[in-house]
């Protein structure tokens, strides 16, 4: 049922990244069979980060009156919607309330729930890029997703199966 296709997924997302089987390229059919076979592919494209000024606002104000120095990551939500036509690019819409716990998103969207780490420093910052810490971080949250589809908590909580790392700095001496 479900938890094959979730699985199936993530073989696919898996082999898209060059991971678990090391192909690249087209993605099996979730039939299993190749995809010239099945005469569909099967695709995932990223998202574009589409953040409004309330969003940068309500970051602005918890670094200034909450964090301050302290970098923990915050949980963030967006959402996406279908793009309006096949020749756009599919965009994760960040507002002002995707820091709340109920974010109020339009009606047919989908929420996409993860992680903001807002440095202090441009220097943090290209350490955390430049480092084998962004590709760990991205390893743990491929990790964590893999357990969501195994463990079968992705059936009870499907935005568990869309993962969301945002890295941003903050330098509050200028």
């Amino acid at each position: 049922g479900k938890l094959r296709l979730y699985k199936r997924l993530w073989r696919n997302a898996m082999a898209a990244a060059g991971g678990a089987n090391g192909a690249s390229g087209g993605y099996p059919a979730a039939d299993g069979g190749s995809p010239a076979s099945a005469g569909a592919v099967v695709a995932f494209s990223p998202l574009l980060p589409a953040p409004d000024v309330a969003f940068w606002q309500r970051l602005t104000a918890k670094k200034l009156d909450e964090l301050r120095l302290d970098s923990r990551e915050l949980v963030t939500t967006g959402y996406y919607e279908a793009p309006s036509s096949a020749a756009s690019q599919p965009k994760c819409f960040l507002l002002g309330e995707s820091f709340s716990e109920e974010p109020g998103f339009p009606a047919g969207s989908v929420s996409v729930r993860g992680h903001l780490k807002n440095f202090n420093t441009k220097e943090e910052f290209r350490d955390f890029l430049s480092s084998g810490a962004r590709a760990a971080r991205v390893t743990e949250a491929a990790v964590a997703l893999r357990e969501a589809i195994l463990s079968g908590d992705a059936l009870k909580d499907p935005v568990k199966l869309r993962p969301m790392i945002i890295v941003a700095f903050a330098d509050l001496k200028k």
